[in-house]
């Protein structure tokens, strides 16, 4: 008679524990948690009717308005430095191509995104700019 080995396959215990219904171990039970709230999550979505969801704010009017570079308001805190090269490389773009991008200004007049291209603007004689608002 042969003696069972812990390596032989036929000597392995026939009925293991389903590893997703262990709930002695913290695994087990956050993933017991887990099921049971999607499928009450499930259930809830299958029994009320889907409605249109609302937003707390309306979306923003947006328009593309030209406005006189004097009217136009530095930004109060300006983050990132105006470099020459920079300030040149905008400048040939705006000669070749027009302007591309508008600034983003706020309804005041102050500059959100944009000082590059005011101040190339300005090196090229500009007296009024698009402008988001």
């Amino acid at each position: 008679m042969r003696r069972p080995c812990a390596s032989d396959p036929m000597s392995r215990p026939k009925h293991r524990k389903d590893p997703l219904k262990q709930t002695d171990s913290l695994t087990g039970v956050l993933a017991q948690q887990s099921r049971e709230r999607r499928s009450s999550m499930r259930a809830q979505m299958e029994q009320e009717p889907q409605q249109d969801l609302l937003r707390n704010d309306a979306p923003p009017t947006l328009s593309i308005e030209y406005w006189n570079i004097e009217a136009l308001k530095p930004p109060h805190r300006n983050v990132r430095n105006k470099k020459p090269e920079q300030v040149a490389g905008v400048r040939a773009n705006i000669r070749e191509f027009d302007f591309i991008r508008p600034i983003l200004i706020t309804r005041e007049g102050e500059i959100v995104d944009g000082v590059v291209v005011l101040e190339a603007a300005t090196q090229l004689g500009y007296r009024s700019v698009p402008c988001i608002c």
